[in-house]
């Protein structure tokens, strides 16, 4: 996975291990897993952006393109009270929906 400015928060080894687990090739399981990323990617950009006024919006896209972490953070936690826990709580809703969606594809294939 890329390096993010919330990788540091961002844990979906799980998911990648229970794609281990499905009975498909493995280029499918790297696509899979390039999806995943992908939307938790989309999902924690989406929960900071939905914190943000307009020109903050502005402000955060520039420091995210120049992957200009350590200035984005110091932004973030000025404008957004508890960002951290709200990316937690974000991408621990979607690994959950994604641990449930391999189970049921499990069981289908059964």
């Amino acid at each position: 996975m890329k390096k993010h400015f919330y990788s540091h928060l961002v844990e979906i080894d799980s998911i990648i291990v229970s794609l281990a687990t499905l009975d498909i090739s493995a280029k499918e399981k790297q696509e899979l897993i390039l999806i995943v990323e992908s939307s938790v990617h989309h999902l924690v950009v989406d929960t900071v952006l939905s914190e943000l006024v307009e020109e903050d919006k502005k402000i955060f896209i520039i420091h995210l393109a120049k992957e200009n972490h350590i200035g984005l953070w110091t932004f973030l936690n000025h404008k957004i009270h508890n960002v951290e826990d709200k990316i937690r709580q974000a991408v621990s809703g979607l690994v959950s929906e994604l641990h449930q969606d391999i189970e049921k594809t499990k069981k289908q294939k059964k």
